[in-house]
């Protein structure tokens, strides 16, 4: 599977090419910062695309990076934040083990879709 663009170009560089909402949250979670605040600094105009994905909790708390579970409600509304600053960009689903029926996996994909068409209702209530 390709994470990221296999080559960089002056705009678009593969290190900063997409927004990880699993990996801004989870860091946020681990290290005590509002995700974002983390988002709103990045160069937001190199986003090509988003992944997103479910995280693992530990008994102390602390976040793994898995891509095992579901996607919680904090990441989704991220995600849902993160496209008021950009627009919709294509967004990866991922999920590498502890993988569900095709039908619960429509379901999250559907979970983007949702939030993609409020992102574009919202830009042509702007357009108004």
């Amino acid at each position: 599977m390709i994470r990221r663009p296999p080559r960089s170009t002056p705009l678009y560089s593969s290190a900063a090419s997409d927004v990880y909402k699993r990996q801004v949250y989870v860091n946020s979670v681990n290290h005590g910062y509002e995700p974002i605040d983390f988002i709103k600094k990045m160069p937001l105009e190199r986003v090509v695309y988003i992944h997103i994905a479910g995280h693992f909790v530990e008994p102390d708390g602390l976040i793994v990076d898995t891509h095992g579970v579901d996607v919680i409600h904090p990441v989704w509304d991220l995600l849902e934040q993160t496209y008021s600053l950009i627009g919709n960009k294509p967004t990866l689903l991922e999920r590498d083990f502890n993988i569900p029926d095709t039908e619960h996996l429509l379901g999250e994909i559907e979970a983007i879709h949702i939030r993609q068409k409020r992102q574009t209702q919202r830009q042509e209530q702007a357009n108004v």
